[in-house]
């Protein structure tokens, strides 16, 4: 670890001198590159060490080590705009370089000691969420491995399920309020400081800046794109879990109470497939991988084969060494799955509390996608190793997944039997999709343009548990299952707000991977129906995936997303045309129903007792990273 102060003014002095290099940007360039990769493997290394082993001693180290970083980056900015007129800079990537390297965000503040409270709170609020624990039955339960999630996945008590989201709610978001509230002010402070380099008046300004200007009309226009089919779906899914749980437990507003879908922040709906599926095919493996007793390392394995057959690369000898793939006994760690970079030769990582599921195996390819374009633009300078946008990096495993998923893939690998081609089981498969993937779009659009929202002030903290439930309601079709007041803070029982890391990257996504799966199938020489491709085995589809991972962000995204589908433009049309065959039978299937709800305009107390059918509700916040969580 880099410790001292002053051997990060050493490297900017050595490093980053000046004189010399009035003329050359070029030379300036590579010498910062240097110096940034140090400093980089230093503050990586301490944030492992820290996510790892969740203590004091470590939470220090990692944030004296994000201190030395924010500080390097100031001063290099400083030292960049002294000598250079980035105007005049005629090298299209040179340019694309400075411009890269100058907008820092909260680092061009000048004030030390906020930059260092931002960093502890954050740091804070990540504990409180990782080492939460809920009382059940005189057992302290974490949120996992096998945990709270599970329970949520598998309960099928109306009772025991709302206890349990309440529970949550109360160990992790209700606890970091004030905090969050702190982080906002401070965060926002910190960009205005900082605003005569960066131009931001807040937060949300500088994490909407790596898309683009018209980033909030873009995600508007996609959400509407595939509303009416949400719409559907939704209206499907309401009506099986009235027939399961009992219509008295449902709000005659007809939204969902948001604790019955499977998941504890009813992101994902796939755990309720037992309930909602037309018919008893499920291509879930799981039952699968725990009878032939597999290990988390051979789901890793099996992921890794599949980037193999494309002609991608191997993992290295350092990930398999180095990664934690499964929850250290005795030690309070962060669970949630990650991928990491650490700028040496050969070294990425993953770190997971893996569970044999089906769903972590689609878990372990989105986290190996991370890696795989780790390795891919590992050449390119430092300042260009991430992705063509953060949407990008969450893409590319969860495109090649939505090849493994399939029930003709699972068939060749050797985990479905029996598995026989029909119309049935394409709509069961593509309701496990849409279970998945089409409902996660509105909740992925909320939990940032809420952010954004608390950011520029238009939401005031004292309605910020009040607009997260209003706007649940007006995208998701969802209520809260018991009362929730301003002393709750939702949306802080969710990973990324709680540690601040933005979310609308799962967003993009979750469009453009379909526009990648589309092009990869073509270049596969795949015809027929979309949903039932697999690129397997296709070095032509893995060709044209790697020239643009190769690319990291060293030109323009939609410049990247066009060498891999033709298109500039993010579009839904490829998602519609892939869940076309379920939309046609929703629409028959829900032709005499009414698939609206009502959002109230007011927010009142609630109950959720058997015989009263009154739902309410009020809302919160946050989130940032430079890291790749899931």
């Amino acid at each position: 670890m880099i410790s001292a102060k002053g051997l990060v003014l050493a490297l900017l002095l050595l490093g980053l001198s000046g004189q010399t290099y009035a003329l050359q940007p070029e030379k300036w360039l590579e010498e910062f590159s240097e110096s940034l990769r140090k400093l980089y493997q230093s503050s990586i290394k301490t944030m492992w060490d820290y996510e790892t082993d969740l203590t004091d001693a470590n939470q220090e180290k990692m944030v004296e080590a994000e201190l030395q970083l924010m500080d390097f980056q100031k001063r290099a900015v400083e030292n960049a705009t002294k000598l250079f007129n980035i105007s005049d800079i005629t090298n299209a990537t040179t340019k694309r370089a400075f411009v890269f390297i100058t907008n820092i965000g909260t680092s061009a503040s000048t004030d030390t000691k906020k930059l260092e409270k931002i960093a502890n709170i954050v740091a804070s609020m990540g504990k409180v969420y990782s080492s939460a624990k809920v009382k059940l039955n005189n057992k302290d339960v974490p949120l996992q491995p096998y945990g709270l999630t599970s329970i949520m996945a598998k309960s099928r008590d109306y009772m025991e399920l709302q206890n349990v989201w309440k529970s949550w709610r109360d160990v992790s978001g209700k606890v970091i309020r004030k905090d969050f509230i702190d982080w906002i002010k401070l965060s926002n402070e910190a960009i205005k400081d900082g605003k005569s380099i960066s131009g931001y008046d807040d937060l949300g300004q500088f994490w909407r800046s790596v898309y683009g200007p018209d980033l909030k009309k873009d995600v508007e226009k996609l959400l509407k794109q595939i509303m009416p089919l949400y719409k559907l779906f939704h209206a499907y899914v309401r009506r099986k879990l009235k027939a399961k749980y009992g219509q008295e437990h449902f709000p005659s507003s007809g939204t969902i109470p948001a604790h019955l879908l499977g998941n504890m922040w009813a992101q994902e709906w796939n755990n309720i497939k037992d309930i909602v599926l037309p018919t008893n095919l499920s291509f879930d493996v799981t039952d699968t991988l725990q009878q032939r007793n597999y290990t988390a390392e051979q789901m890793f394995k099996l992921s890794e084969g599949f980037f193999k057959s494309l002609g991608l690369k191997a993992m290295t000898k350092t990930f398999w060494e180095k990664s934690i793939l499964t929850k250290i006994p005795d030690k309070t760690m962060v669970c949630h799955a990650s991928a990491w970079d650490f700028f040496k030769k050969d070294d990425y990582r993953i770190k997971m509390c893996t569970e044999i599921t089906m769903e972590d195996l689609i878990v372990i390819h989105h986290e190996m996608g991370h890696i795989q374009y780790y390795q891919q633009y590992a050449d390119q300078p430092i300042y260009f190793r991430e992705g063509a946008n953060p949407g990008f990096h969450e893409a590319v495993g969860d495109t090649l997944a939505l090849s493994v998923s399939t029930p003709e893939h699972l068939k060749k690998i050797g985990l479905l039997k029996n598995f026989i081609q029909s119309k049935e089981s394409s709509i069961n498969f593509l309701m496990m999709g849409a279970l998945e993937k089409l409902v996660f779009l509105p909740y992925s659009y909320i939990v940032d343009t809420y952010r954004w929202k608390l950011f520029s002030g238009e939401i005031p903290v004292s309605e910020y548990n009040e607009a997260w439930w209003d706007m649940r309601c007006q995208y998701q079709g969802l209520s809260a299952p018991v009362s929730r007041t301003e002393e709750d803070f939702d949306p802080g029982s969710k990973m990324h707000i709680a540690n601040a890391i933005p979310y609308i990257r799962y967003f993009v996504s979750h469009i453009i991977q379909f526009q990648f799966h589309e092009a990869l199938c073509k270049a596969a020489h795949f015809t027929g129906e979309l949903h039932k491709c697999d690129i397997y085995n296709s070095t032509e589809a893995g060709e044209k995936m790697e020239a643009m991972l190769k690319l990291g962000s060293s030109l323009p995204w939609p410049e990247a997303l066009h060498q891999v589908t033709g298109s500039s433009k993010i579009d839904a049309t490829p998602m519609l045309n892939y869940f076309k065959p379920l939309e046609d039978w929703l629409k028959n299937e829900m032709k005499n129903e009414d698939i609206n709800w009502k959002c109230p305009k007011k927010s009142n107390s609630t109950s959720n007792s058997p015989n009263v059918l009154v739902h309410f509700f009020l809302l919160l916040l946050t989130i940032l990273a430079s890291f790749n969580y899931s």
